[in-house]
């Protein structure tokens, strides 16, 4: 499903959501790389951005320019980052899916730094903002899948996260929920200046931003 279908699905209420660490889901993955090719509208934070460029021992700019996209949010203004597709066969196949000729099958070759909703796949994490009081509550979506792995189990939300350890993710996940709250404002004056200078200047604050990550701060802007 791409951006739009998922966020049409949860406007609708069509999509199932949990948000208590009880509630569950049923998965199971054999690594197939399947949802590498059918899934890769995958939207990054600045973290992942900083963490993949890091893993890959590049430069954040280096790597939106080689492998990533921004567009804008028509809600917010802000930008957004998603991996960006290579066209394989009539497949859309995430840039970083290689093949792994020992094993005759395709890997992920940023399997131990991958993007935090690569990780909690088939979940996908949704962040609603209050703009009466500026509070924000946090859901999970559950995405149908066609996989056919044979041994899929039922998880709770818990049980999912801590698998991955995703604690580290969940608090930087916060610190960038807050900077979008703080500063939604101030986006949409970027708006009022010509196309060319808006790209830039949202290439340019993504790759300030994903640095900051190393210390798990935001500049103020």
């Amino acid at each position: 499903m791409s951006i739009k279908d998922i966020q049409e699905m949860y406007e609708q209420g069509t999509i199932r959501t949990i948000e208590n660490d009880t509630d569950t889901f049923k998965f199971g993955c054999n690594q197939c790389g399947q949802c590498c090719t059918v899934n890769v509208e995958v939207i990054l934070t600045p973290y992942d951005v900083f963490k993949i460029a890091k893993g890959l021992n590049i430069n954040s700019t280096g790597l939106l320019q080689s492998a990533l996209r921004i567009f804008i949010g028509s809600n917010t203004n802000m930008p957004i980052v998603i991996i960006n597709p290579q066209k394989i066969a009539g497949l859309s196949v995430c840039p970083f899916l290689i093949p792994d000729i020992s094993k005759h099958k395709m890997r992920c070759s940023i399997q131990r730094f991958k993007p935090f909703n690569c990780a909690i796949y088939p979940l996908g994490k949704v962040t609603e903002l209050s703009k009466d009081d500026k509070t924000s509550k946090v859901k999970y979506i559950v995405q149908d899948t066609d996989c056919s792995c044979s041994n899929a189990k039922e998880w709770t939300l818990k049980e999912w996260k801590d698998k991955f350890d995703l604690k580290e993710a969940d608090e930087v996940s916060e610190v960038w929920t807050n900077f979008i709250r703080e500063n939604i404002d101030k986006f949409n004056l970027i708006t009022t200046i010509s196309e060319a200078l808006q790209d830039k200047s949202y290439r340019t604050l993504i790759s300030i931003i994903s640095v900051s990550y190393t210390h798990l701060t935001l500049p103020t802007i």
